[in-house]
């Protein structure tokens, strides 16, 4: 199977460059002034060069705001549980640090001065 696939693609590939070779050759053989065919070719190049970067700027913008929406539902899960387990009021009255002294250092039976 994999064998058959990598011949597939192997294939496809080839036909791909051939075309695309064939395609370049038939626009320089084309009769006409050499300046058109030149500004031709780079139009068709430039498209062939912004058309993966456009491609892959939507992708990017489609990855980020996915992100961001994973982030904003999870935020908003954390508040949900936070707010029916009463977490979060219990976490706001624990202290974590005094005067930038971690609780570690205080004597133990001793709360926060």
């Amino acid at each position: 199977m994999r064998r058959a696939l990598g011949s597939l693609f192997r294939f496809a590939s080839g036909l791909f460059v051939g075309a695309a070779f064939g395609y370049f050759a038939a626009l320089l053989m084309a009769p006409e002034e050499g300046a058109e065919a030149r500004r031709r070719l780079s139009e068709q190049a430039a498209r062939l060069t912004t058309a993966p970067r456009e491609g892959a700027d939507r992708l990017k913008a489609r990855i980020d705001y996915a992100v961001d929406e994973g982030r904003r539902a999870a935020a908003e899960t954390r508040a949900e549980i936070e707010q029916q387990t009463g977490l979060g009021a219990r976490r706001k009255q624990l202290p974590t640090a005094i005067d930038g002294a971690d609780l570690a250092e205080q004597p133990s039976g001793e709360g926060p001065a």
